[in-house]
């Protein structure tokens, strides 16, 4: 297990000055509270966005202690980000909090843990085109791994690393990358129930989020990673849902969905 202060897979974190730095105009709402909590910028702003602005939003991050109010810089940095970005959220996804309890919906509003899964997300989009990314969530898609590598707690107790898992999966799909095709299809002969909860007949499975994987994966082979990037950014994705459930390879999803869904019940 890497020490703290370094990233999932043993990289160094070094926090980032902007002391001093003028912050833009435009990236005052990404990075300042309340409007970081919940600003999501849609695609028309995250195109435009330079090199220099994903230097002063990793900086920013990185100064942040309060992890909801990094929310909307998580969001942006998915889009933009670099290697730097990658370690910064490996390393919120495992060590920076180690030995919190992170508040979880019901607890706080907003709250710390779903910003976790933005996270992974965000891991996904850059996936694409980083190896550091696509190898930290191949590696999450076991519920075992999170219970080892997550040194922060949750009230949701062994469920959390399902989500957690789950939610891995889906960022896989989002990447795009043509590697994921064969994941899934090993996912599908895989045990996708979460073994980490000491209650099997209410554990969380994985199934769905693999079938959401199969559908980022199809879109993104047909229409290009830039298309799937916009329409996630303007939150238009879930449109083509449906069409894409009546192709021979949604209906072949969604009848293996129903059968492993019959099996866990």
């Amino acid at each position: 297990m890497p020490k703290r202060g370094t990233g999932a897979r043993g990289n160094k974190v070094v926090p980032a000055n902007t002391a001093g730095t003028e912050v833009p105009n435009y990236l005052l709402p990404v990075i300042n509270p309340p409007d970081s909590r919940t600003k999501r910028p849609k695609w028309d702003f995250l195109s435009q966005l330079t090199p220099q602005d994903r230097d002063f939003l990793n900086a920013a991050y990185a100064q942040e202690p309060d992890l909801v109010n990094r929310s909307a810089m998580i969001w942006v940095l998915g889009f933009v980000g670099d290697e730097r970005t990658v370690n910064l959220l490996e390393h919120t996804l495992t060590l920076e909090f180690t030995g919190r309890q992170l508040s979880t919906i019901g607890e706080a509003d907003p709250c710390e843990e779903p910003v976790m899964l933005y996270a992974l997300e965000a891991l996904g989009l850059l996936a694409s085109h980083n190896e550091t990314a696509f190898a930290f969530l191949k590696q999450g898609v076991d519920p075992q791994i999170w219970k080892s590598i997550a040194q922060w707690q949750s009230n949701l107790g062994a469920d959390s690393y399902g989500i957690l898992a789950s939610r891995c999966i889906q960022a896989l799909g989002m990447s795009g990358r043509p590697e994921v095709e064969k994941i899934l299809l090993n996912l599908r002969e895989a045990d996708l129930v979460n073994r980490t909860d000491p209650h099997p007949t209410t554990a969380r499975t994985l199934h769905g989020a693999v079938v959401d994987a199969a559908f980022y994966h199809y879109f993104i082979k047909n229409r290009g990673h830039e298309e799937f990037k916009m329409q996630v950014a303007n939150r238009n994705l879930d449109q083509f849902r449906e069409a894409w459930s009546q192709t021979d390879v949604g209906k072949e999803w969604k009848a293996w969905y129903r059968s492993e869904r019959q099996k866990t019940r």
